[in-house]
C-alpha cells in the first residue's frame, strides 16, 4: 500500500510542475499579426466617344454629332493628351468643328477646323484643352493637352461635340476619317512627388520614353 501511494504522489507531483512549466511559457511569449496592404498604381484611359455619323455624306453641309471626352479608369491622378486629326487635308480646310451640341449650319459658334487650336487655346479656362504644334516643341508637338489633373473616375470636358463636314459640289463629296488617339502618365515623378504643371509631367515622360 505504501509503494502504490507514493507512486500516486509522484504522478501529481509531475504533473503540477508540467502545468506549472506551461504556464509560465504561455505567460513569456505572445504572437502577434500585422499585414500592410499595397495596391499598385494603374494608369488607365478609356476613350469615350457618342458617334452618330450621317447614313451618307452629300454636297452642302453634313452635320453630324462625335463627342469625345477621355475617362480616367485607373486608380491614380493622371494627365492626358490626345491626337484628333482629320485624314483628308481637303476635307478639314472646309470643315466645322465645336464643343458645343450644334445643329444648325449658320451656327455663329462653329469654328473652322484649321482654327481650332487656336480658338481651344483662347477658350482654355472653359475647356482646359491646349494644343502644341509639332513646330514649336518637336517632343510635345502634335497633341492636344488636357491642362488639369484627371482623378479616377473623372471624365475630361468635350474635346469635339459637332462636326460639320461641308462640300462644295458633288465632286468633292469624299470619305474620310477623324482619328482620334488618346494617352496619359501618372502625376507623381518616380520619387512620388506631384509635378508641379502638365508641361513639366510629360516632358519628363517623354524623355524617358
Amino acid at each position: 500500500m505504501k509503494r502504490r501511494k507514493y507512486i500516486l504522489i509522484g504522478a501529481a507531483v509531475a504533473a503540477i510542475a508540467a502545468a506549472g512549466t506551461f504556464g509560465t511559457y504561455a505567460y513569456l511569449t505572445d504572437m502577434g499579426q500585422l499585414n500592410n496592404e499595397f495596391t499598385i498604381g494603374r494608369n488607365n484611359i478609356d476613350i469615350e466617344e457618342n458617334y452618330n455619323p450621317p447614313s451618307e455624306l452629300t454636297e452642302g453641309d453634313n452635320i453630324f454629332t462625335k463627342e469625345v471626352q477621355i475617362e480616367n479608369t485607373g486608380n491614380v491622378d493622371c494627365y492626358v493628351r490626345v491626337f484628333a486629326d482629320f485624314s483628308d487635308s481637303a476635307v478639314k480646310e472646309n470643315a466645322f468643328l465645336s464643343p458645343e451640341v450644334l445643329t444648325e449650319p449658320d451656327d455663329t459658334r462653329w469654328v473652322k477646323a484649321t482654327e481650332y487650336r487656336d480658338f481651344l487655346a483662347e477658350n482654355k479656362d472653359k475647356y482646359h484643352w491646349v494644343y502644341i504644334p509639332l513646330s514649336e516643341d518637336p517632343l510635345l508637338g502634335g497633341y492636344y493637352y488636357y491642362d488639369i489633373p484627371l482623378k479616377p473616375g473623372e471624365l475630361t470636358a468635350y474635346l469635339i461635340r459637332s462636326v460639320n463636314a461641308n462640300f462644295k459640289d458633288a465632286k468633292a463629296v469624299q470619305d474620310f476619317d477623324i482619328i482620334i488617339s488618346a494617352e496619359s502618365v501618372q502625376v507623381l515623378d518616380k520619387d512620388g512627388n506631384e509635378f508641379p504643371s502638365w508641361q513639366e509631367c510629360w516632358t519628363e515622360f517623354m524623355g524617358r520614353r
